[in-house]
């Protein structure tokens, strides 16, 4: 494998491929092309064993732009607790011949290759994290975050416990739902700040049918004040008037609103 990435990342500098999963559109014969940096001329493997091994359904790469860094995925045979062994390779395009970083974790083996490139925490570079579960609508993920004094992406355990994050830059929050049944109408839905560094849960909107009567729910807000969450709401809602549910998750979910009209 390490003999072959460093072509497979030349072919697709060249191809200018975007990444993400999609299929690399490799470029037309050298006669109708600008002259370009060419793959390793000692190199043995041929377009079509990059083309396989691109094809593959057990290798995935995309591309982190801000430092033109490709990351390459392969599922490897290692098992643990129902789980598949994963490497994940970080290569610079200054220099191919070995990753920059090497990364060996476990994953459920049907959600290998959903990725995500974003700007986890905020601070203006792009980091990365890869799918590592999932259930009837809760998924879960593990992120790498760049660390800009290490030179290295480093691990965020906190956003690996948040079902299904978006990362939303213009109010630098996080959010996240956690679907529990009744077509949606039951769940938990998060909002995640990072304060002094530490990744924070800041509010958390529960809503529930009640312990003693499943036609009746209840809807539970816990807000950061004073530097701890507080319940700031329950409300007994009809499961007859789902709308009503669905609206009020929908007002506590923007991390604006406080509960005044």
């Amino acid at each position: 494998m390490r003999k072959l990435l460093p072509l497979i990342l030349a072919i697709l500098l060249l191809a200018g491929c975007q990444g993400g999963g999609a299929e690399a559109s490799f470029p037309p014969p050298a006669s109708s092309q600008p002259e370009q940096p060419a793959p390793p001329p000692d190199s043995e493997i041929s377009v079509r064993a990059v083309v396989e091994w691109l094809s593959d359904e057990n290798h995935h790469q995309f591309k982190i732009d801000w430092a033109d860094l490709w990351v390459t995925m392969e599922l490897l045979p290692g098992q643990r607790d129902g789980e598949r062994e994963i490497q994940v390779d970080i290569w610079s395009l200054e220099d191919l011949d070995e990753p920059m970083q090497t990364i060996r974790d476990y994953i459920e083996e049907n959600v290998f290759g959903w990725t995500q490139v974003a700007d986890v925490n905020f601070d203006g570079h792009l980091d990365f994290g890869y799918m590592h579960y999932t259930g009837n609508q809760p998924n879960y993920w593990n992120f790498w975050l760049w660390d800009a004094g290490q030179g290295r992406f480093v691990a965020e355990p906190g956003l690996s416990e948040i079902s299904a994050p978006v990362f939303h830059g213009e109010t630098q929050t996080i959010s996240g739902f956690a679907r529990d049944g009744w077509a949606g109408l039951a769940g938990t839905s998060t909002i995640h700040r990072w304060i002094d560094g530490q990744l924070t849960c800041v509010r958390r909107v529960v809503s529930a049918p009640t312990e003693i009567n499943d036609e009746v729910f209840q809807f539970v807000v816990e807000d950061w004040v004073d530097g701890q969450l507080e319940e700031v709401l329950r409300q007994e809602v009809p499961v007859s008037n789902e709308g009503a549910i669905f609206e009020l998750r929908e007002k506590w979910e923007d991390p604006l609103y406080t509960g005044e009209e």
